[in-house]
């Protein structure tokens, strides 16, 4: 640069102004950056004051929020009011940490057996009412039942119907359903029949 340019009085004055505009620009990132960190420690602390933590003891009965769960192993098509809002029960096998515990899934069940507690919610059972095989909540709000495996088919005045194996039942405890009853089971159903070796009879 000139000398005669860097000592003009004019151009000192434009050279200390742009000095104190980027010093003020600084200085603005540095506040908007603290602001920032400030606010989303106080979402942080709110977050963790309020969020809900339940507290379980070991063998305690819950059932497993199932919104976020991939479920079509169990069976079910792909709409959301068929699947189960939630699954279960099953038995709480040890507190992991202060907000995670570890259940007792069935072998059916190919999760990992750890979740967070927001994620799980005490199960009642109705003492008036005897439950012969595991309920769920639907999304759609309705109970509805699990199936484990169909087991056997046969056909009964030229219809096809399929034995089903409730979850949480034993086998001898099987039901004879009516094809059209199962639109909601055809990954068991497939399953079925490739265990058999063989097509879906036409």
């Amino acid at each position: 640069m000139p000398d005669d340019v860097a000592s003009d009085p004019e151009f000192k004055k434009l050279e200390k102004a742009a000095r104190e505009f980027l010093l003020r620009q600084e200085a603005f990132l540095k506040l908007a950056q603290d602001r920032m960190s400030e606010a989303q420690e106080r979402m942080k602390h709110y977050y963790e004051r309020n969020r809900l933590v339940q507290d379980f003891k070991t063998g305690d009965m819950v059932l497993l929020d199932g919104k976020n769960l991939d479920i079509r192993h169990r069976g079910y098509a792909q709409s959301k009011k068929l699947a189960p809002r939630f699954i279960g029960p099953f038995p709480v096998q040890k507190k992991v940490s202060r907000d995670s515990y570890e259940l007792g899934l069935s072998k059916n069940v190919k999760l990992h057996p750890v979740f967070h507690t927001s994620l799980l919610k005490p199960y009642c059972k109705d003492p008036k009412r005897r439950q012969k095989v595991n309920k769920v909540v639907l999304a759609d709000g309705t109970e509805g039942q699990l199936v484990e495996a169909v087991i056997n088919h046969r056909k009964c005045k030229g219809k096809m119907q399929y034995k089903i194996w409730w979850l949480g039942e034993t086998k001898k405890n099987g039901a004879w359903e009516p094809v059209e009853n199962l639109k909601q089971i055809p990954g068991l159903i497939d399953l079925y029949w490739k265990s058999k070796k063989r097509g879906k009879p036409f």
